[in-house]
């Protein structure tokens, strides 16, 4: 008899699919973070068969905030000299410690996932109640590219066994963590064009890829080289043809190939045609080879792939709709703006969406004043909480969204190098002083997001 209720026990264990509290939906167990849409509604389901949408934050533990020039003394007075030494293992404990401080925000004002922007040393010690995000790095985040920076090319057996190597390392330190949710590439993928202080003379970037423009100054003979004459033989009825199109000297395919120098571009429907021909070439490679890579060593968890620039181009909808399982969006404003883009993205590729990076910040929420040499945005607590609680229910109340992770944790105030981080709309002062009345609102929206959404299913 005590045999066979051991057995009983363990079919339940193994094979549990019980009725969920949050929809009265048979939701199957299956020991690790997946999607599944209910009744319509799309939901992200934990390891134990309970629907979630996902409340996160960002740069919650980052040393960009924590370790600025205005609060580095009061952050080393919270937590000890040691946090200074940010590349040694003596920091370890300080991390650790303010890891542990963040959690305890977290589950006061009932957040349950660390976003993508979070401190790797420290996700080992997360605790297993909340969620959290992790990332395949292969590359500078695209948009931090500058000028001579080299791209992977994607077509070769180098940037394989690259991937290869690196799924390996996050996967194996990942995949038998119940509260991992799933796996990141790379943040504001460069498909749209988007990057940050670029020099004037290399405006045109905005235009034609950096990428493909890497790809076509190849040696002759490399994959991508190959990859980028595909294209032009695709795209020119000859040699002189594209050659003229981009202003170079060639009397055949062979002289083209063998160009190492390509003048910038002009703005043409031609260059156009071949800047999208490749680029869709070039993701193409960089989501299969991804994907291939993490199943193989994690064939459970989920692929957010890259936290794609406030929208998804209409050539790049097919293939994440192949490689991918939750379409991450970085977009900030009301949900009413923020909903513009995410219906259009779910429209195309019907896939879950997760505001992978945004917030509710207006003008009308905070006033600009300097504090000595230093931008500080003095807040409205009402009108953030107030816009808080909308973006959260707009979102909330949307079938196909699954979740938003809130850029930033921490207010940063603007320095005189970098003017623009005041604009970081945070739950805690740059001193770990929490906004009480701000937080009060958040706290109240947070608890109504899993009921916002039940509320959807038809």
């Amino acid at each position: 008899m005590f045999i066979l209720q051991r057995f009983l026990i363990i079919c339940i264990l193994t094979c549990a699919s019980y009725s969920s509290t949050i929809t009265g939906a048979e939701i199957e167990a299956t020991g690790y973070v997946r999607v599944q849409q209910i009744d319509g509604v799309w939901w992200f389901i934990s390891a134990d068969g309970e629907p979630f949408v996902s409340t996160g934050v960002n740069h919650a533990t980052s040393a960009t905030y924590w370790l600025q020039s205005y609060n580095r003394d009061n952050t080393v007075k919270l937590f000890g000299d040691d946090i200074l030494l940010q590349q040694s293992e003596k920091a370890i404990a300080p991390k650790k410690a303010l890891l542990k401080k963040v959690e305890g925000w977290m589950h006061d004002w009932h957040f349950n996932t660390f976003g993508m922007h979070t401190s790797d040393e420290v996700k080992p010690y997360i605790d297993s109640d909340i969620y959290y995000m992790t990332e395949i790095k292969l590359m500078t985040y695209h948009t931090s590219m500058k000028p001579g920076d080299p791209w992977p090319d994607v077509f070769s057996d180098a940037f394989v066994q690259q991937v290869d190597e690196k799924a390996k390392e996050v996967c194996t330190a990942n995949r038998d963590k119940r509260n991992l949710i799933g796996y990141y590439f790379t943040d504001e993928a460069a498909w749209m064009s988007y990057f940050r202080r670029l020099p004037d003379d290399y405006k045109w970037w905005f235009y034609f890829n950096p990428w493909v423009d890497y790809m076509r100054k190849l040696p002759a003979g490399e994959p991508g080289k190959q990859a980028w004459m595909s294209v032009l033989k695709a795209n020119h009825a000859s040699p002189r043809e594209a050659a003229r199109v981009y202003g170079v000297q060639a009397n055949s395919w062979i002289d083209v190939e063998q160009l190492t120098e390509w003048p910038a571009p002009e703005k043409t429907p031609k260059t156009y045609k071949d800047n999208i021909a490749m680029l869709t070439r070039i993701a193409e490679k960089w989501y299969a080879i991804q994907h291939t890579a993490i199943k193989k060593y994690d064939p459970n968890h989920l692929i957010i792939g890259d936290k794609q620039y406030r929208t998804v181009p209409d050539w790049l909808a097919p293939i994440l709709k192949r490689y991918v399982d939750v379409i991450s969006i970085q977009r900030f404003g009301s949900w009413d703006y923020i909903n513009m883009a995410m219906e259009d993205v779910y429209r195309k590729t019907g896939k879950p969406i997760l505001s992978g990076d945004g917030n509710c910040g207006y003008v009308s929420a905070y006033t600009e004043s300097m504090r000595g040499e230093y931008k500080v945005r003095e807040y409205n607590e009402e009108a953030m909480g107030y816009q808080y609680g909308q973006l959260m229910e707009g979102l909330s109340s949307s079938p196909f969204m699954v979740g938003l992770h809130h850029c930033g944790f921490i207010e940063g105030w603007g320095t005189p190098a970098r003017r623009n981080y005041a604009i970081r709309y945070g739950f805690v002062n740059p001193f770990g002083e929490p906004y009480k009345v701000f937080t009060e609102h958040v706290s109240r929206a947070n608890r109504q997001v899993d009921i916002w959404h039940k509320a959807v299913t038809r």
